[in-house]
């Protein structure tokens, strides 16, 4: 486990383990979107402006625009509020698609230096994870990934993948997706420190980032978020205030955002968890960290956090 926590109020934080790269799965959502409203700002693009749902777009995970007709047209207001409140993979996709790898790369080093590695679409993930397996795989189409996933698990799935390539075990270059997975990993692509995570998320809480509208408008869709309800939130008062997003992946976590109980103050906190074998106890680890900032927040209310009950929310798929 990686945490990393700033009282924005007085300047103290914690750290542990939060120099490292830490895979982020779904929570690059905020750079991308940080880096979209940037883009917005200095005029060259509208969130009024529409783009096109291509075939090339769709990507299993999390949203419903995956299941929507290819030629439909959606605004960039709308991408970018299903891209976080529903953590949307295929919105993801056509944002990234409209940026650009290259643009939206060198707006995120602006942002956090060298503290993010490469950030990519969706499919990438799933092209460059599944090429650990057999380099083949970068042949596969982002259909052929939405038909892997929806075998099931992942033992499942590695058999619709053996099929699709037309190749035997033998051939294989690692034995389980988890283990190619783990390859993947280590490259540190869609990875990045939780200091540098923490950072960013105070730029944006103070305003450093967007301007009053946009900073508003991506807390807001922060604090209304589709998942995450067993992680740090199960551990916060019901009346505390959480602007969230939440990644989930193979054997990975994590759940970073800001609390903020009153507008004049906040607490930032970027926390993952890797190679667990239950992913209810790493939530659950969440979950307690969650009460502990409570319980600084608000001594007083630390009991009636403790004893709250998890919601049962909506889980994340992996991404």
């Amino acid at each position: 486990m990686g945490v990393y926590i700033k009282n924005l109020t007085d300047g103290s934080d914690l750290s542990y383990q939060a120099s490292r790269n830490w895979y982020l799965s779904s929570t690059t959502k905020i750079p991308i979107a940080i880096v979209l409203l940037q883009e917005v700002e200095r005029g060259g693009l509208r969130l009024s402006q529409k783009i096109t749902l291509q075939s090339s777009d769709r990507i299993d995970g999390a949203g419903t625009l995956l299941h929507q007709k290819i030629g439909a047209t959606f605004s960039l207001r709308e991408l970018l509020k299903r891209m976080i409140i529903e953590s949307d993979s295929t919105a993801t996709n056509m944002l990234v698609r409209l940026l650009g790898r290259s643009r939206l790369n060198a707006g995120i080093e602006a942002l956090a230096g060298d503290g993010f590695g490469p950030v990519t679409d969706i499919t990438e993930v799933r092209r460059e994870a599944y090429s650990e397996l057999h380099p083949r795989a970068r042949e596969l189409t982002n259909l052929d990934f939405i038909e892997i996933k929806k075998s099931g698990p992942p033992a499942a799935r590695l058999n619709t993948f053996l099929r699709k390539l037309r190749i035997t075990r033998e051939e294989l270059q690692a034995s389980t997706i988890e283990d190619a997975f783990e390859r993947y990993y280590r490259k540190n692509t869609n990875s990045g420190t939780l200091e540098a995570f923490g950072k960013l998320l105070e730029n944006l809480f103070t305003g450093r980032l967007l301007n009053k509208v946009h900073t508003g408008m991506l807390l807001e869709h922060l604090n209304r978020i589709e998942t995450g309800e067993k992680r740090i939130k199960a551990g916060l008062h019901a009346d505390t205030p959480f602007a969230q997003k939440t990644g989930t992946q193979i054997n990975r976590i994590c759940n970073v955002g800001i609390v903020h109980p009153k507008e004049s103050e906040g607490w930032v906190v970027a926390a993952c968890l890797e190679n667990f074998q239950n992913q209810s106890q790493a939530e659950k680890a969440l979950t307690n960290l969650g009460q502990a900032l409570e319980t600084a927040l608000s001594p007083q209310t630390a009991t009636a956090a403790l004893g709250r009950t998890q919601k049962p929310g909506k889980p994340e798929p992996p991404v």
